[in-house]
């Protein structure tokens, strides 16, 4: 399949729906019997002047990870208990262990692992390198015959899931399995489809259903969200093999396709009533905290919904500023948020009870 160079999206705002529950509700109804719990953000040590344009994020004991998006090297690593940035890797370029993307980082097996684009691969940095100011990395690249992957995550032990676009314009199959070589062992799931999508072609639907995969802490569960439409999926892997246990569904993305194979070009055409969606989430060992706006092109919320691994709704966080990002830290037990304070970045601190 083709390189991708550029993707849009088109996601129409409507209700949740429950994979076994037909009946309209939005996300509030659905949290509606749940408690509620305000949470006040507290300023951490990290400097305002040390933060650039931070995408990703994961933390590994008292490390906080980031990646970045301009700046010279794609990873930054704090010390979150005095703010400290004690190192900068993966350079910009096309040297060794330089590269020219980061489509995601994820915390596995005492591994960090980098989803790297343009191409494809996986890297690996186990976690007593990660101060090296060149870290020795592991490379695996994607075997992509007749896919092309978007995201990629770890989700079960040497096993990764990822949301794929298949060459072939009839697949119905949203997510791949792909073991530690980088090669697609099968399918995993299909899209959810109403009258107006089952006609699209796969990879119109991979560009239109984009989200994220966030494995849990122990690599047995997984929660994939949909980025500006709000699907979410929650996964068990049992025996290493993936099993959907739990869908939601706030609106069917609407879509028109944007293609131009001729020119290398794929995508799908957003609109501006499109819901931000789950902009963020955060893994604990028995928890999905869902950073959520149900508003158009706004991408920062002050409400995170509390799910159980088996997508159990548990209760909902109402924070006192609005955020962009957030990531748990066990160490902790608190999640760090991005946000903006006034012209300035700020990652600080929201306690959990």
């Amino acid at each position: 399949m083709k390189n991708i160079k550029l993707t849009f999206f088109l996601i129409s705002c409507g209700w949740l729906y429950g994979c076994h529950n037909l009946e309209p509700t939005n996300i509030d109804r659905l949290f509606a019997k749940t408690p509620e719990i305000k949470l006040t953000i507290r300023s951490s040590n990290i400097k305002s002047d040390d933060i650039g344009t931070p995408v990703y994020y994961t933390c590994i004991d008292s490390l906080l990870i980031v990646s970045e998006m301009f700046s010279s090297h794609f990873i930054t690593v704090y010390n979150v208990n005095n703010g400290e940035v004690l190192n900068r890797f993966a350079a910009k370029g096309r040297g060794p262990n330089e590269f020219l993307g980061i489509g995601g980082i994820y915390f596995s097996n005492d591994y960090l692992i980098m989803q790297v684009t343009m191409p494809n691969r996986m890297a690996f940095v186990h976690k007593n390198d990660l101060l090296n100011p060149q870290p020795d990395m592991q490379i695996v690249t994607l075997k992509e015959d007749g896919l092309s992957y978007l995201k990629i995550a770890p989700v079960s032990k040497g096993l990764f899931m990822g949301t794929v676009a298949f060459s072939d314009k009839n697949k119905k199959d949203q997510f791949a399995f792909v073991n530690m070589d980088g090669e697609y062992l099968y399918p995993v799931d299909s899209y959810p489809l109403n009258q107006q999508l089952k006609n699209m072609p796969n990879y119109d639907m991979a560009f239109g259903f984009q989200g994220n995969l966030r494995p849990s802490t122990d690599g047995h569960s997984a929660l994939y969200s949909g980025v500006l439409h709000g699907i979410l999926k929650f996964f068990r892997f049992e025996e290493n093999k993936p099993k959907k246990i739990k869908e939601y569904i706030i609106a069917f993305p609407e879509f028109s396709s944007r293609a131009n194979p001729e020119n290398d070009f794929y995508g799908v055409i957003a609109s501006k009533e499109s819901i931000a969606g789950t902009l963020s989430v955060a893994v604990s060992d028995d928890s999905y905290y869902v950073l959520f706006s149900s508003q158009p092109q706004k991408y920062k919320s002050d409400v995170i919904f509390v799910f159980d691994l088996d997508g159990k709704p548990v209760h909902k966080i109402l924070l006192n500023e609005y955020v962009e990002a957030i990531v748990y830290s066990k160490k902790d037990n608190a999640l760090f948020a991005y946000w903006e304070k006034g012209e300035y970045p700020r990652i600080d601190i929201i306690k959990l009870p």
